[in-house]
């Protein structure tokens, strides 16, 4: 929820907030919180940050220096930096926006393309309409948006998923 007031706010959503607000140590058998999601606290944001820098230098983010001796960032998958959105989004804007609009954009492209699919199913308007705003808006959205990769797989997992229904026979849009 601290996400979405975040956004909603016109603040940029960074992971590593969760750090100023649970402590750094915790007892494991008394405790029940997952303080292990900051593990991507200094991961997405600050090497979207570096290859934003880069990109405005005008040179394609290959190796990460910064990142324990070195990362070859542009090899890692989760960069995603070939993305054409994401490319586009940090060519055009600072680091700070082009992550904030990419958050987003896929959410919101998260609840468009669900209640497409819904729609490929045969359901109403309104249970579409309720469906694709939940599956936006779920809890576990909200928990993994700070890693960005699972946001971006959760806006297109639904257009894939009409197409295989087209493919079968289902219905056409």
């Amino acid at each position: 929820m601290l996400v979405m007031v975040k956004l909603l706010a016109g603040h940029t959503y960074y992971a590593g907030d969760v750090l100023f607000s649970q402590p750094l140590w915790y007892d494991w058998v008394h405790t029940t919180a997952n303080y292990d999601l900051i593990d991507s606290a200094g991961l997405y944001y600050a090497h979207d940050w570096l290859y934003n820098q880069q990109l405005h230098l005008g040179r394609l983010l290959t190796w990460n220096p910064f990142n324990f001796c070195g990362h070859p960032i542009f090899a890692d998958g989760k960069s995603a930096f070939l993305y054409p959105p994401k490319l586009l989004a940090h060519l055009l804007l600072p680091a700070t926006y082009a992550h904030d609009l990419l958050l987003w954009v896929h959410l919101t492209g998260m609840g468009i393309f669900f209640h497409r699919w819904l729609r490929a199913l045969g359901l109403s308007a309104v249970a579409a309409r309720l469906g694709g705003s939940a599956w936006m808006l779920a809890g576990f959205v909200q928990t993994w948006l700070q890693s960005e990769y699972s946001v971006t797989f959760g806006c297109w997992l639904p257009l894939i998923m009409e197409r295989q229904l087209a493919g079968l026979g289902g219905a056409q849009l």
